[in-house]
């Protein structure tokens, strides 16, 4: 998931590609959101960081890095979940 894919005004996520290639919009549960906050601000520092260091950008499927040209370096492309590096 990216953070594009979160309707944070609305407490709403959307799915793209599920079950039979189909996007699907589902509520998020009010006990979520500051979890998610969190981890918006989270991407966010590593986001910032990463572009003062020559960051190149996240890699982006099919025609969207031909459609959004800078998409890649934009935040809201980001990936929501990152693993720990050790």
């Amino acid at each position: 998931m990216r953070l594009t894919d979160f309707d944070i005004d609305g407490n709403m996520l959307t799915v793209h590609d599920g079950k039979g290639r189909k996007d699907r919009t589902v509520p998020l549960p009010v006990s979520v959101v500051p979890d998610n906050e969190k981890q918006f601000d989270r991407v966010s520092d590593i986001y910032e960081n990463d572009l003062k260091n020559g960051y190149d950008g996240v890699f982006l499927l099919g025609e969207l890095e031909k459609k959004y040209k800078n998409a890649a370096k934009e935040l809201a492309w980001q990936w929501f979940f990152l693993l720990p590096f050790h």
